[in-house]
């Protein structure tokens, strides 16, 4: 005769940079995640936090003082079509991107969007098509806005860390560098520390164009090391001036999407600063 309320999500898959960001929020209630699918690596790590979780492939956690339920291990059929159409590939992100630093940019010509986002033309109209139909973009008269923005936010950071930066790895390297480098820009932990000077990095992460690499690694003496403590990654694909007032650092929506995907405490910590103080204001 008694009632567990809960406070919910449901997302379409859970994923490492999923966890961080819950982990980063508070609850009024237990949260309960409701899920197309959770693997079994992250339905561990959700229990082991104490999260409570359902999917449509069966798999359950559910802890009170009065049941408990754990189901772990079922597999999911996956419906094609509605994961493309749920999901986003590495053209949208990179046009994702460029919308999320400019909402401005959806009432652009298809042409300048795509010469900003470096897109191929012919894959913008699609793209906004997609934004529209999972309800971020509205069209009008007026003209079109972008909405659930914190909502397209996190769902990009997901992505963003799940399918575009392995793509985009030019390699882990050993070394000592200075960070007064010219020649890329700081994400992750290394610009979370510039900008903030919160956290001392364990692994320094840098966005390089690639026809500067070979000169950043002789520079710093750098050699290729499998389990190295120096992340490089390609910059090409990104337009942004450099800006010399924040020591180099690259835009603060890749930094908070890098320090979400290492996931521990610390770095969730420092990815909150990041959003309370140059992200936050800009998506409201």
């Amino acid at each position: 005769g008694q009632n567990i309320f809960y406070d919910y999500e449901v997302h379409n898959n859970i994923t490492r940079p999923i966890v961080s960001l819950i982990l980063n929020k508070s609850y009024d209630n237990n949260l309960l995640l409701a899920s197309n699918y959770i693997n079994p690596v992250i339905s561990k790590e959700l229990k082991d936090n104490n999260i409570n979780f359902i999917d449509t492939a069966g798999n359950c956690y559910i802890s009170s003082d009065m049941i408990y339920i754990f189901i772990n291990g079922n597999k999911l059929r996956k419906n094609i079509d509605e994961l493309i159409r749920n999901h986003f590939n590495i053209t949208d992100i990179k046009m994702i991107f460029s919308i999320l630093i400019n909402n401005k940019l959806i009432n652009e010509s298809q042409r300048n969007i795509s010469s900003i986002s470096k897109v191929p033309l012919g894959s913008v109209n699609n793209i906004l098509k997609k934004l529209e139909s999972q309800k971020f973009i509205i069209r009008s008269a007026a003209g079109n806005r972008l909405i659930n923005k914190n909502d397209l936010l996190e769902k990009w950071c997901v992505n963003y860390s799940d399918k575009f930066k392995p793509k985009i790895f030019l390699g882990r390297f050993r070394g000592e560098i200075s960070y007064k480098t010219t020649l890329g820009r700081w994400s992750g932990e290394t610009a979370s520390y510039l900008l903030k000077k919160n956290i001392k990095p364990e692994i320094d992460t840098i966005y390089i164009i690639p026809d500067n690499l070979e000169k950043f690694l002789f520079q710093n003496r750098l050699v290729r090391d499998p389990s190295g403590n120096i992340e490089i990654y390609d910059l090409s694909w990104i337009n942004n001036d450099l800006d010399p007032k924040k020591h180099n650092t690259i835009h603060p929506l890749i930094i908070y999407a890098d320090l979400l995907s290492i996931g521990n405490q610390r770095n969730l910590e420092a990815a909150n600063l990041i959003y309370e103080e140059y992200i936050e204001n800009k998506l409201i």
